[in-house]
């Protein structure tokens, strides 16, 4: 962006068959009283992103990072990464924050069909990845990383976050029915929140815990570190 805050984006070409080329053209900024032709001309320039392939379609992404500091564009990389299996378009995003794995299913695809990336496996629509403690997943009912179930639901869920917090790890579930979600935290929690309210003890199995959602809805989950 121009300035910031603004949208960074970042084209995620092929690592072959792909250029990017410098493109000139002209902007109208409309006047105070655009309706009677008021308005000014500008020579703008920038990117544009050429794709040369012998395949009759292809596909790629573009990411669209916020950015509140003009000095944060700079750190901001996004490439392709290969997909284990699994039909769709996956990046790698680096950023000051760390590293992200995005992944988006290709709508010609099968519904919940399993994908494999960069050691995570899913059945979601869109995942968004950078820790075991930090992810988002959307239409799914499963993630594993490295084989290990991370997410486990009844039914597919609309979206699922989670990220780490003083206490342990927190998150917002969007359900549209009657849904059992179990998280496979990794460590023993002490007490389980949904939408403020203190869980029983039974919605802790070892370094599992889970809850049972009654209906269509969105609710905030607080998991608390034993």
């Amino acid at each position: 962006p121009a300035a910031a805050p603004g949208l960074l984006v970042l084209p995620v070409l092929p690592a072959s068959g792909s250029r990017l080329e410098t493109a000139h053209g002209t902007l109208v900024v409309s006047g105070s009283r655009a309706f009677l032709g008021a308005g000014e001309f500008r020579d703008v320039s920038g990117l544009s992103h050429v794709l040369e392939s012998s395949q009759p379609r292809e596909t790629y992404l573009h990411v669209l990072y916020p950015v509140h500091d003009q000095r944060q564009s700079a750190a901001v990389q996004a490439s392709p990464v290969p997909l284990g299996s699994g039909a769709g378009e996956a990046a790698l995003i680096q950023s000051a924050n760390g590293q992200d794995v995005f992944f988006m299913r290709d709508s010609a695809a099968p519904p919940a069909s399993e994908s494999r990336v960069q050691g995570w496996e899913s059945d979601a629509r869109i995942l968004w990845l950078r820790s075991r403690d930090h992810w988002a997943v959307f239409e799914a009912r499963y993630l594993r990383e490295a084989g290990a179930p991370l997410v486990e639901s009844s039914a597919q869920l609309k979206s699922l976050c989670c990220r780490p917090d003083e206490t342990g790890w927190a998150g917002e579930v969007e359900v549209e029915m009657r849904t059992v979600l179990t998280i496979h935290t990794g460590w023993t929690a002490a007490q389980v929140f949904l939408n403020g309210v203190l869980l029983p003890e039974t919605a802790i199995a070892g370094t599992a815990v889970h809850w049972l959602m009654p209906g269509q809805g969105r609710y905030t989950y607080r998991i608390v570190r034993a």
